[in-house]
């Protein structure tokens, strides 16, 4: 290296000219240019055979002939349609009460037609409940020991249970009184009945793996309050006779049914609170399951056992049929608007009719 100014050769390593003292600058040391990192191509994941699915779509919903249509009351603004269609509803009830009131004090038939007769109302609402669940049916033996568990409860400790309740009503009030009849339909038989339904149905249905969409609850609350109804239909005929299997079939018989759907509308809510973490409001609507059939059945039987005018049996027989009509309406909307309890179940929810 020699210096800038004088030419003089300057020794490796000097910062300064020896010959004429100028400072030496040092020349940078050449850089290469950095290359941007070449991008390997990815690869696409590797799946062991019959492993891989494809991203699940969802489906149109299945909705029954009977839910299809501008005269369907599912259909947009069917308000008109809905309020015809219950009174439709009220007045075949009706009809086919008086209907079957009249056959009764004129027919005989033996105990095995009677019990036969006071079991149809029975299987025709089960199978309607079960067909409206459109999206996956419930498993035929859980259906089948709710049945036949709470009918069995019902032959053996609720009729000795109502009656102990009630003996000790009456040591306290006065059998003529008001008071005493709202305590026995009340608590001495809906709080018992309604009672022993929710805890078999909480039982066998609570953590069942089926239970995986809101309107399995209405399916399985409904079952259980008919196998009820069916065991208790049995020792009414046993002791009545074929009349009172024919009344009751359009009566009580949907009566219980009605609890069962009111206890089911709220219990499938908890089960889907629960599954969307919401555990207050889970509680909060397994309270109202239990309440809400337990206040309908004891205003149902406190009418029907106080009232003897006939404008009592008119309102008596006018509250009930429009309460079914009611409720089987709005059950039948229940099941087109059903909803998965879990948020890994959406994806296969069907879509359900337009509102």
């Amino acid at each position: 290296m020699f210096c800038s100014k004088c030419g003089s050769q300057i020794p490796d390593g000097s910062r300064f000219c020896p010959a004429c003292g100028t400072q030496v600058m040092q020349p940078t040391a050449y850089q290469q240019p950095v290359q941007p990192p070449v991008q390997q191509p990815v690869q696409p994941p590797e799946y062991p055979q019959g492993m891989y699915q494809e991203p699940l779509q969802k489906v149109q919903a299945k909705v029954p002939w009977h839910s299809r249509g501008k005269r369907s009351p599912l259909y947009p603004g069917a308000r008109r349609i809905n309020v015809l269609f219950v009174t439709l509803l009220t007045v075949m009830q009706a009809v086919l009460f008086f209907i079957f009131a009249g056959i009764g004090d004129t027919v005989e038939a033996d105990m095995m037609t009677a019990q036969l007769v006071g079991l149809v109302p029975t299987v025709v609402l089960i199978v309607y409940l079960f067909n409206l669940d459109t999206i996956e049916k419930e498993p035929v033996s859980l259906l089948l020991k709710l049945f036949f568990v709470e009918g069995l409860l019902t032959m053996l400790i609720v009729a000795y249970v109502e009656l102990a309740m009630e003996s000790v009503a009456l040591v306290f009030l006065d059998e003529d009184t008001v008071l005493f009849h709202i305590v026995d339909n009340l608590l001495c038989v809906a709080l018992v009945e309604e009672l022993f339904k929710f805890c078999v149905l909480k039982k066998f249905t609570w953590r069942h793996s089926a239970f995986n969409y809101r309107f399995d609850g209405v399916v399985y609350a409904a079952v259980t309050a008919l196998g009820f109804a069916a065991f208790e239909n049995f020792a009414y005929i046993d002791s009545y006779g074929f009349s009172v299997a024919l009344t009751r079939m359009v009566s009580s018989v949907p009566g219980h049914c009605v609890d069962g759907i009111l206890m089911g509308i709220f219990y499938g809510k908890a089960k889907l609170m629960e599954g969307r973490g919401n555990h207050a409001g889970a509680r909060k609507n397994l309270l109202f399951a239990l309440l809400a059939p337990i206040a309908e059945h004891g205003f149902y039987d406190f009418f029907a056992n106080f009232g003897e005018s006939d404008l009592a049996f008119l309102l008596f027989y006018g509250y009930v049929f429009i309460l079914n009509a009611v409720v089987f309406v709005l059950v039948w909307r229940l099941a087109q608007r059903d909803e998965a309890i879990y948020a890994q179940e959406q994806m296969n929810t069907p879509v359900g009719a337009p509102f």
